[in-house]
C-alpha cells in the first residue's frame, strides 16, 4: 500500500481527554481514527486537550477537558479550540471534525476541505441556516446530502 503524502487534522471535542479515561464517545472515535491513520503512515495532527494520549502530533489550547476541570468554561474552551484548528487550516489537506455543528461555521473561512461524521441529530433542523455558511464540507451521510449540507 502506498502511503499518501497528506496532512490531516483531526478535531476532537475538549469535554474529555482523547481517548477518554471513561466516558467520551466522540473522543473515542476521534482517537480511533487518529491512531488508525497514524498506524498506516499518515501525517496526522490531533487537536484535543493537552492531556490527550496519541502517536500523532498533538495541538492543544486547553490542558484538560472541561468536564474534568470545573475551572474551565466550556463555551470558551470549545470556541478557542475550534478556532485554533481552523487558524491552522492551511497546514492541512483535510480537517476531519468530530464536533457537532459548531465547527461548520468556520468552514467558509478556509480553503481546506472538512469532513465530519453524520451523527448530529440537530443538523436537519439547522439546515436552512447552515446552508448559507457551510462550504468545503465532505459529508458521508445520506441525510446530510439530502439536506445539501
Amino acid at each position: 500500500m502506498t502511503i499518501p503524502n497528506k496532512r490531516v487534522a483531526v478535531l476532537s471535542p475538549v469535554a474529555w481527554r482523547t481517548p477518554p479515561r471513561q466516558y467520551g464517545a466522540w473522543e473515542t472515535v476521534a482517537s480511533n481514527i487518529t491512531e488508525g491513520l497514524v498506524s498506516r503512515g499518515w501525517d496526522v495532527t490531533l487537536f484535543a486537550s493537552r492531556d490527550s494520549v496519541t502517536r500523532a502530533h498533538l495541538h492543544a489550547v486547553v490542558d484538560r477537558g472541561y468536564e474534568e476541570d470545573p475551572a474551565i468554561d466550556p463555551k470558551v474552551a470549545e470556541h478557542l479550540h475550534i478556532s485554533e484548528a481552523f487558524e491552522h487550516a492551511a497546514e492541512f489537506d483535510l480537517i476531519h471534525s468530530h464536533y457537532d455543528f459548531m465547527a461548520l461555521s468556520y468552514t467558509r473561512l478556509v480553503k481546506t476541505p472538512s469532513s465530519r461524521p453524520s451523527t448530529d441529530s440537530r443538523l436537519p433542523k439547522s439546515c436552512p441556516s447552515m446552508r448559507s455558511i457551510v462550504t468545503n464540507i465532505l459529508s458521508p451521510s445520506a441525510t446530510q446530502i439530502a439536506h445539501r449540507v
